[in-house]
């Protein structure tokens, strides 16, 4: 996994607790989640992810709606250097599927040609 790690906090609420729950088990296979729960309306998510990945999360916050259903997000950067980070990345899934784990396909999105992609897919080894 190329670049520096940083570990990011996602807090949001979802509409309903069923929302929340969703997303919950929906990118709990995600390479880059470390941690990520629901509670009623509340979800809470920890990534380690590449500094060029940051967006990912950033857009999420920026459009919670849009992008995963939720109500309202916030996502806390780190500015502290964790050694969890680094390990984490050596443990990180990796493979040769065409959707990611979480169902989504790079493809479709309208930022694949500038994303470095789910490093589960075929598709982070060809950028």
């Amino acid at each position: 996994m190329a670049g520096n790690m940083a570990c990011y906090v996602l807090l949001a609420q979802a509409s309903a607790p069923e929302v929340a729950e969703q997303v919950a088990q929906q990118y709990q296979v995600c390479p880059y989640v470390h941690f990520i729960a629901a509670s009623g309306l509340t979800l809470v998510g920890v990534w380690y992810l590449p500094e060029n990945q940051r967006w990912w999360l950033e857009l999420v916050a920026e459009n919670p709606q849009l992008t995963l259903g939720l109500a309202q997000a916030a996502v806390f950067r780190s500015d502290t250097a964790f050694p969890a980070a680094a390990e984490y990345a050596s443990k990180t899934r990796t493979g040769d599927a065409e959707v990611c784990p979480c169902g989504s396909d790079c493809r479709e999105c309208d930022w694949f040609e500038v994303c470095s992609h789910c490093p589960a897919t075929t598709h982070y080894r060809q950028h």
